[in-house]
């Protein structure tokens, strides 16, 4: 059965797609390379899947769409190219523009071609023509992916200044570019909806482009600088969250030109910020490292770092210098500093780094003490094997102890927990010292199926019946609490995994008779476990 709602190419290798699913109408979008294979997509169905089975559903249609239109194609062209040779210029216009009016498809396919033609008799043809397309456009919960809220108009818009760059048709690319951003500031601004719904498509997809044009040519630096520069403080782009794309486009068009004049206004953007070690603070000096690294000019670049240590990015970039270095007392020495002036968010970066030191210099009480830091609230195999090495074979025995008590009293234990109290630290600690009777044991006490499926493969190859009867108890009681198809189907998965155990397969049938006989009322159960026999 066709679910296809609608298929069309909406440039040169770009189709999308509409297809009715089982839970309403989905979107989807194929790029294709020069030869018809798969270069991108996506599709806005639930499937955890990537590719979702409407990927392979939309190529099958292409092909056939292909298919089809090469066979007519083949058939009418000589018909059409009679008709065309037979009729008047003035006929064929007439024609077009009577047309266009009910075809909406002809009327942007014609803008979007010839609507550069325009570009004498006006500044930027592009922002009134895109304009109108937003104006009265609304956006339908059927245009909504995982990308985003898809806006067709832009779409189409985004792709021929695409093509442009291919064509470089650069000035085109520009002014269709600066449209765009213009007229989604414009119509984001009057709408209601968040931009987080847009993700970055539409108010960071234009200065892709943008920055495209500026990496193949530089007659336009100084455009776009002053373009940058009137818009930055406007506050529609900054609702549309265009801000640090306007300041990062302007730090490429200003390094390629050597602009005192671009350090000049950062500098005074950085006066008006209080807090120097602000976000703000680190945003507008980020912008005069990367001005000067793309100069070329390294050292201004980290005298900006080294003299703005207060900013926390910063001062670990500084420390990382200096541990790469060997001047582990200055790296030191600086994050005590920080940590002192600043008591951090982001102990566990930190940590790390006191940490790396630490073992550099083998320092074991700084080890044995940061490494805890890591694992004293849920079990993580790398530190725990640091934590571990700081120990002798007797003393690790009684920290292993240590270890269990804390996981089971700390009610910060990030690790998951069931209803039985099941801590997942405990279980993983058990499987890294390799203990399979006391993880049987804990799981036992604290059973369920998340646990068994978990960690049923680190003892069912020693202890094979024990495996079996844990399981089909936990099965058991997920079986008695849990009702509806989607609980059936865990419950056939776990069935399969047992019946890959030794004598799994009688236990198995055992276990789905007795099923068959508890709840044969459940008619969605039933049809799960029809095919065991």
């Amino acid at each position: 059965m066709n679910n296809f709602i609608e298929l069309k190419e909406i440039a040169e290798n770009q189709w999308r797609a509409k297809y009715q699913g089982n839970y309403g109408v989905y979107t989807i979008k194929i790029s294709l390379d020069e030869e018809g294979n798969r270069k991108d997509f996506s599709c806005s169905c639930p499937s955890d899947y990537s590719p979702c089975k409407h990927i392979a559903y939309v190529e099958a249609e292409i092909a056939e769409y292909k298919k089809k239109n090469e066979h007519e194609k083949h058939e009418n062209a000589l018909t059409v190219t009679q008709i065309l040779k037979k009729i008047s210029f003035n006929e064929l216009r007439k024609f077009i523009v009577q047309y266009s009016k009910y075809n909406a498809e002809l009327a942007n396919a014609i803008i979007l071609e010839f609507s550069h033609k325009m570009r004498k008799e006006h500044e930027n043809p592009y922002a009134d023509i895109i304009g109108k397309a937003l104006k009265f456009y609304k956006i339908y919960e059927d245009d909504y992916s995982e990308d985003g809220w898809d806006i067709g108009p832009l779409d189409d818009w985004l792709e021929k200044a695409h093509t442009c760059l291919k064509e470089e048709k650069h000035e085109d690319a520009v002014l269709i570019a600066k449209a765009c951003l213009e007229e989604f500031a414009k119509w984001f601004n009057k709408s209601n909806y968040e931009i987080e719904y847009f993700i970055d498509n539409y108010n960071q997809g234009p200065f892709e482009i943008l920055h495209e044009v500026v990496k193949k040519t530089e007659i336009f630096n100084k455009d776009l600088y002053d373009y940058c520069k009137s818009k930055i403080e406007k506050t529609i782009y900054q609702k549309a969250e265009m801000s640090d794309c306007l300041n990062d486009l302007m730090v490429v068009v200003a390094s390629q030109n050597d602009c005192d004049e671009f350090l000049a206004q950062q500098d005074d953007l950085l006066k008006d910020v209080s807090d120097k070690s602000s976000y703000a603070a680190k945003k507008i000096l980020q912008r005069k490292i990367d001005f000067y690294k793309n100069i070329k000019q390294q050292k201004k670049a980290e005298e900006i770092i080294e003299t703005n240590l207060q900013i926390e990015d910063f001062c670990q970039e500084a420390v990382k210098k200096r541990i790469a270095r060997k001047k582990y007392a200055e790296a030191k020495t600086l994050i005590a500093d920080f940590l002192k002036n600043k008591p951090s968010a982001h102990q566990q970066y930190w940590n790390e780094y006191i940490l790396d030191i630490a073992r550099k210099e083998q320092d074991i009480p700084v080890i044995r003490a940061t490494a805890y830091e890591f694992i004293k609230s849920y079990f993580t195999p790398d530190y725990y094997a640091i934590y571990k090495s700081t120990f002798t074979p007797k003393e690790w025995q009684e920290e292993i102890e240590r270890l269990i008590k804390r996981y089971e009293k700390d009610s910060r234990n990030y690790s998951y927990t069931n209803k039985a109290g099941f801590q997942k630290s405990i279980a993983d600690l058990f499987v890294a010292e390799k203990l399979p009777e006391r993880l049987i044991e804990y799981l036992e006490k604290h059973l369920s199926t998340e646990a068994m499926e978990e960690y049923y493969t680190v003892f069912s190859k020693q202890f094979p019946d024990k495996t079996l009867q844990l399981y089909r108890k936990a099965i058991n009681e997920y079986a008695k609490n849990n009702l509806g198809r989607e609980h059936y189907e865990y419950i056939s998965k776990q069935l399969k995994k047992m019946q890959q155990m030794p004598n799994g397969n009688s236990v198995v049938t055992e276990m789905v008779a007795n099923f068959r006989q508890i709840y044969k009322n459940r008619s969605a159960m039933m049809n799960v476990l029809k095919n065991y026999k």
